[in-house]
This record gives C-alpha cells, sequence and structure tokens, in this order.
C-alpha cells in the first residue's frame, strides 16, 4: 500500500490547512527549502510506496464534521445553496467552488486548494521561467459551513428577496460581496493576489467595512 506523507513548505502561508492536520493528530513534515521539494520527487522515484502530499493539496475525510447540514424554503441543503452564493459572486467558471463541514472551532472560513500534482506542474513552470509560482487559474475553492461568518452569509442570502425587474435586495448583494470577500481573503493567505489586484481588494474590503458598520453588524 502507499504510505502517504503530509508536508508543508511554509508554516504561516498553509496554516489554515496545517491546523487542521494537525489537530487530527496527522504528523507533518516540514519542507521549508528549496533542496526539500527538488528531493521529494526523487524519493518517490526510489520508493513507490511513497507519495507525498502537501497540506493545502486536498482534504480528506478525517478533517470533515460528518453533519447532514440543513434545507432551505426551496428544499436546497446548506452545501448546494452556499455553492450557488459563490459561483453567482465569483462568476469564474475556472475555479472549482466545494462546501465542507471542516472539524475544529478554528478552522478557516475558506481554503484555496491545489491538487498535489498540477501544483507541481505550476512550480515547475515558474522555475524554468524564472518566477515566482503564484496561484494558477484553475484552483479549488473549498468553503467551511460551520464558519459562523459563511453561517451569517446563508441566513443573509436566505433572508433576502427578489426586488423589481430581477434585482438582487440589499441582503442578496452583501452576501455576495462577503463571498467574494472570503474568497479573496483565502488567495491572500496563499499569495494568490497579484500586486495589481491588491489596491482594488483594498478598496472592497473597505467598503464592506462600511457597510457592515452602517446595519450594525
Amino acid at each position: 500500500n502507499d504510505k502517504r506523507i503530509l508536508y508543508c513548505t511554509d508554516e504561516a502561508g498553509q496554516a489554515g490547512a496545517l491546523a487542521l492536520w494537525q489537530g487530527q493528530g496527522a504528523e507533518v513534515l516540514l519542507a521549508d527549502t528549496f533542496i526539500d521539494t527538488q528531493f521529494i520527487p526523487w524519493l518517490e522515484y526510489r520508493h513507490e510506496e511513497l507519495k507525498f502530499q502537501r497540506v493545502d493539496a486536498e482534504l480528506d475525510d478525517s478533517l470533515q464534521d460528518k453533519d447532514s447540514g440543513v434545507t432551505d424554503a426551496e428544499g436546497k441543503d446548506s452545501s448546494e445553496s452556499l455553492r450557488d452564493l459563490f459561483k453567482a459572486s465569483l462568476d469564474n467558471d475556472k475555479v472549482t467552488i466545494q462546501v465542507q463541514a471542516l472539524k475544529g472551532d478554528n478552522a478557516p472560513a475558506a481554503l484555496i486548494l491545489l491538487p498535489e500534482q498540477m501544483r507541481r506542474m505550476n512550480d515547475m513552470g515558474a522555475l524554468m521561467e524564472q518566477r515566482l509560482p503564484g496561484l494558477p487559474d484553475h484552483h479549488v475553492l473549498l468553503i467551511n459551513r460551520r464558519h459562523r461568518l459563511v453561517e451569517g452569509m446563508q441566513k443573509l442570502a436566505a433572508g433576502s428577496v427578489i426586488a423589481g425587474g430581477g434585482a438582487s435586495s440589499p441582503s442578496q448583494q452583501l452576501a455576495e460581496q462577503l463571498s467574494r470577500h472570503v474568497y479573496e481573503m483565502a488567495k491572500l493567505s496563499v499569495g494568490g493576489l497579484e500586486p495589481n489586484e491588491l489596491a482594488g481588494f483594498q478598496q472592497r474590503s473597505c467598503d464592506l467595512m462600511g457597510e457592515l458598520m452602517n446595519r450594525g453588524l
């Protein structure tokens, strides 16, 4: 049988996923130097039973709380409703949205995940082009539906009404603003925001905080 070895390359940038694994008692190898990441494929080649996986490549069942969720007035479960909310907000088919209930009171609201082999190809391309790896356009956004911010967003969206002409209500608009903010925060934590995106992110964050203050939330 294959033996999976978990590793992280940046304790700060991968803190959310790292805490999830360690919270379930998993041992995680720190591979934070350039030679470490080059050594891993060689080890896998020499020892075919070994499979290295970075902590933010994917999450398995041991990190998920198998609750049944709730159903809204339209008969959708909470995961489906959240997925629809984020799809509408992001409007980006390159981002795969997953919704899970993560274990642990300190589990983040969202994580950016990138499959191990896709990440390695991305890192190799960046090395050949002598640039920083960055975040590929195709990646996974994992939403933690047990996080109280995500629960609040879902209540906002569920309590909204469609205004005349098909326009979204203020509550729906705020829920979509929050979902975009959650996504951008997740990207920021892994260095996925480009320098030219930071000014827009800061402006949207200030606008969002102002809207929340006006609502007294």
